[in-house]
């Protein structure tokens, strides 16, 4: 994907397939932000190389990476 509007199709698609993590991608991480123009943009790590998200993909991954347990905050 080399677009937002492909990536952002890809990550709502249902039936999408997720392939196995690039083995180099975590040796060529740099710091991103995901979404940077929305309200509910994280921090993350990604590889340009690899173009692939290496860090959390989520904001609640990103929570739980930094020990910050959400499971409660909707009363589950």
């Amino acid at each position: 994907m080399s677009t937002h509007e492909e990536a952002k199709s890809w990550i709502f698609d249902t039936n999408r397939v997720v392939p196995a993590d690039p083995e180099s991608a975590e040796y060529t991480e740099e710091a991103v932000v995901i979404d940077p123009d929305e309200p509910w943009a994280f921090s993350s790590r990604a590889s340009r190389e690899c173009m692939w998200i290496t860090g959390p993909r989520n904001s609640d991954e990103a929570l739980a990476e930094a020990g910050w347990d959400s499971g409660d905050i909707y009363g589950a």
